[in-house]
């Protein structure tokens, strides 16, 4: 049986961190910290009115919350999807249009 002085690995390991001084100051951070950071733009979202079939709200408000999120997660996929099938045929057609 273990006492209550004692502490596991992962309690140990959690107390060291804690103690580490580079930990106490969020501000203390390497100078090379942001090297290798990527900007990603923000995806900002707009709010809407959209009107859709009883039957497909159902299914989604089904899956619980973030139904909304879920709808416009589909739709992404689609639009991202449609516009590669968009690429892929003008680029065949310009193939084409080079072999000629």
């Amino acid at each position: 049986m273990k006492s209550k002085d004692s502490k596991t690995t992962v309690e140990a390991e959690k107390d060291e961190v804690l103690d580490d001084e580079s930990f106490a100051d969020p501000y203390n951070i390497p100078d090379d910290f942001w090297d290798n950071g990527v900007w990603v733009e923000p995806n900002p979202k707009e709010s809407i009115s959209i009107r859709l079939d009883n039957f497909v709200l159902t299914y989604f408000r089904e899956g619980g919350p973030g139904y909304q999120k879920r709808i416009n997660n589909i739709l992404h996929h689609y639009v991202l999807t449609q516009r590669l099938e968009e690429a892929r045929m003008k680029g065949k057609e310009e193939a084409a249009e080079k072999a000629k």
